[in-house]
């Protein structure tokens, strides 16, 4: 299949594509993220969304990630320890605040902060992606990291920006009609939208069996009456960089 320049096996159902290698430590991870998220549509798939049934929110996504994150430290015992809800102190208000994951190591800490949204298919724009990262980058650089630093040389503390990430991750749920019979088509053109407007992030993306979703008002509706379905995931991955990291 050739959709907009994209080649894409018509067979495969996710990939995380990283140019220039951008995040490549995190490469496993989210692999690990897209595989789980299959595992889950084939094992149960009466669940609807990513896992649970708020999955407009960034609480569907963050258990699959920590899950991800255990499942990879399980594999590599030297890779990095996952803690979800992690305490941070807000510059801006100077009061705790909370970040979806955080992976700790020995030398290394990445705060993630996650955010979920849903993208029609057809949609002209991703506005809503772009909302989205922006909020969770707004909050990732309103964090005051030195505060978690302990037994940290001053030298250590001068260098921190090397050792440790800020990243963002937003899932656009695609969506669909019922009656929609290019989806699949679609999907690949909605991803390479998405590359295009993000061309040095790292993306993902999940493709999966069409399953009816909630739509807005209609949540008393059986599934097989419902006219909104979600064919897969595409995600946005970012490290996020400021003037004033600390």
């Amino acid at each position: 299949m050739n959709v907009n320049g994209i080649n894409e096996n018509i067979n495969q159902q996710y990939d995380v594509i990283s140019p220039g290698n951008v995040l490549k430590s995190f490469k496993p991870l989210i692999s690990e993220v897209c595989e789980l998220i299959l595992a889950y549509r084939q094992m149960v798939p009466v669940i609807p969304e990513l896992c649970l049934p708020t999955a407009t929110k960034e609480i569907a996504f963050t258990p699959i990630l920590f899950q991800a994150a255990n499942n990879i430290r399980i594999k590599n015992a030297n890779s990095f320890w996952p803690v979800s809800e992690v305490t941070v102190l807000r510059k801006s208000l100077k009061a705790k605040g909370r970040i979806d994951l955080g992976l700790f190591s020995k030398r290394h800490i990445s705060l993630i902060e996650c955010k979920v949204t849903r993208v029609k298919v057809k949609s002209k724009d991703i506005a809503s992606v772009r909302s989205a990262m922006e909020n969770a980058e707004k909050q990732l650089l309103d964090v005051n990291l030195k505060n978690l630093f302990f037994k940290t040389t001053d030298e250590q503390l001068r260098n921190y920006r090397k050792h440790n990430k800020l990243v963002s991750i937003v899932t656009a749920n695609i969506t669909t009609d019922v009656n929609n019979n290019k989806a699949d088509e679609q999907f690949f053109s909605k991803l390479q939208q998405v590359r295009n407007e993000y061309p040095s992030y790292m993306i993902a993306w999940v493709k999966y069996e069409p399953h009816r979703i909630n739509q807005k008002n209609d949540g008393s509706l059986l599934p097989n009456e419902r006219t909104l379905r979600s064919i897969g995931q595409i995600m946005v991955i970012r490290e996020v960089f400021g003037n004033k990291w600390g």
